[in-house]
């Protein structure tokens, strides 16, 4: 009810009281009328920062700024600060979809894939095709002596 004093809104006085009327604000006064400009919303102000608050009125210290680097926990590069992936993480691992130790994370190979027997004796890498990579395979060993 408008004239029940048990209301915290209801103004006796039935004047305008100045004051802060944002309910977000740390400063709210529950009875203002009119709000005064005074009011005091706790954010990060910097535009820079990942968590800017466009509504905060002054800086509670919390701004938090992009560090780039690599964010994946597996990659031999990862930055813990880091929260902002650069692209720049790097995995080892058998990139080789057919390979039966397939990492489907893994960016950089690091010679571990396990292959099946390809049914092409002149896949020297067991790639599953012929193909130049053999042939430098081939020409890497050319000369040897075999035991």
């Amino acid at each position: 009810m408008p004239d029940d004093p048990e209301n915290p809104f209801w103004n006796q006085s039935c004047t305008d009281v100045p004051g802060c009327t944002n309910p977000n604000a740390v400063n709210f006064n529950y009875l203002a009328t009119i709000d005064d400009g005074s009011c005091i919303i706790l954010g990060c102000t910097d535009s820079n920062a990942l968590n800017f608050d466009v509504n905060a009125t002054d800086d509670d210290s919390t701004c938090i700024y992009i560090v780039e680097g690599c964010t994946d926990i597996e990659a031999i590069n990862w930055n813990p600060d880091a929260n902002t992936d650069d692209g720049s993480c790097i995995i080892y691992g058998c990139t080789y979809d057919f390979a039966s130790n397939y990492n489907p994370n893994a960016n950089d190979d690091d010679g571990s894939c396990e292959l099946s027997n390809s049914n092409c004796p002149t896949d020297l890498n067991q790639d599953g095709t012929v193909a130049t990579s053999d042939l430098l395979i081939f020409l890497g060993d050319f000369g040897s002596i075999c035991n």
